[in-house]
């Protein structure tokens, strides 16, 4: 059955290439979703099938090499059919996909 989850990841991985790795990781484990920084920490959104799934998270919560997480939060969400695994701007709207940047930017004018 496909599931979707979402990650928080706290902890000492600056310039680690944590993102980089979990897409790497994702496309090893055929899960689908985003991965972006936010707020100083690393947020997730994996989706797919139970037993690639888990092994994902597990490595999600160890990290890459170099890399000491901290705080690990996981919850559940509403399948969204993610085609492929994306790392996304911190700036960017996990929902839609919009540029908070460019919207703060245009409001203001």
């Amino acid at each position: 059955m496909k599931r979707l989850f979402k990650l928080n990841i706290s902890g000492n991985f600056k310039k680690s290439g944590f993102r980089f790795y979990t897409m790497q990781k994702a496309y090893e484990y055929g899960v689908a979703g985003i991965v972006k920084y936010e707020n100083g920490a690393i947020y997730i959104e994996a989706e797919g099938i139970e037993e690639p799934l888990t092994k994902f998270i597990a490595w999600c919560k160890k990290g890459p090499m170099g890399c000491k997480v901290s705080d690990f939060k996981i919850e559940t969400g509403k399948i969204k059919d993610y085609k492929g695994f994306e790392m996304l701007k911190k700036d960017v709207d996990t929902d839609t996909g919009e540029n908070l940047k460019r919207k703060k930017w245009l409001n203001w004018v």
